[in-house]
């Protein structure tokens, strides 16, 4: 089991995973906001899944956000299946 999750862990696990991390500043004072389907970073102010987003994507998963693969590598490559919500 991950010690730290992001944005994109949340989302394909469907529900809240505790601690988070930000993408962009690696601060742990992440909160996800269910309604609107992304997380705010209270350390540098940021919404994780802005436009500057799509190059972590890239980076650490090797497709782009609007690709419709995205989440078939998520699920295969980096979501543990042993979380249960």
């Amino acid at each position: 089991m991950k010690e730290e999750y992001t944005v994109h862990d949340v989302i394909a696990a469907e529900c809240t995973l505790e601690p988070m991390i930000c993408l962009h500043c690696d601060g742990s004072e992440v909160t996800f906001d269910q309604y609107i389907g992304d997380a705010y970073c209270a350390d540098c102010g940021k919404w994780q899944l802005e436009e500057s987003t799509v190059e972590w994507l890239d980076d650490n998963i090797g497709v782009e956000a609007d690709d419709p693969r995205y989440f078939l590598e998520k699920k295969g490559k980096h979501n543990d299946t042993s979380i249960e919500c």
